[in-house]
């Protein structure tokens, strides 16, 4: 195969049914391809009991590798151990602290807390995405009115 360059090899997968590798000739196996579709991601809802506080909160823009980072703990929460768990979710809470205020009620578990921000921000960014497209149309709108050429 070597002296080859590996063109009997290739030779082989390319006149093969089911491309089969040399070795998978030799040996009486193959590789099976399976394609399996993604579920999508849950996105992180606002627990009922913080939506009066989270809808109120003044929250400045977080910078966008803490909200990954939020964002990947959210996600891979439920698979993690109870005690690393907390402890992520409480650095994580301290971190996001520093751009809400005020802060939430007592006693509001820092997992919960950072759901509804993270979920407060998307709806927000949502909202105000819908904003700059309605003016976006809306300019495009009058320009199409404008006398051109006349």
């Amino acid at each position: 195969l070597y002296l080859m360059l590996g063109s009997v090899a290739f030779v082989a997968a390319l006149f093969n049914d089911r491309s089969k590798r040399l070795g998978d000739m030799l040996a009486g196996t193959y590789s099976m391809r399976e394609r399996v579709g993604v579920l999508p991601r849950q996105l992180p809802q606002a627990p009922p009991q913080l939506l009066p506080w989270v809808r109120l909160a003044d929250m400045g823009r977080l910078p966008e590798p803490l909200a990954r980072r939020v964002s990947g703990f959210l996600a891979q929460a439920p698979k993690m151990i109870p005690a690393s768990r907390q402890q992520l979710a409480v650095a994580l809470a301290n971190e996001v602290a520093g751009f809400v205020s005020p802060p939430p009620p007592p006693g509001t578990s820092p997992e919960l807390y950072l759901m509804a921000v993270m979920a407060e921000r998307r709806e927000r960014d949502f909202a105000r995405l819908r904003r700059q497209h309605a003016a976006a149309q809306e300019r495009s709108r009058r320009l199409h009115e404008l006398p051109f050429g006349q």
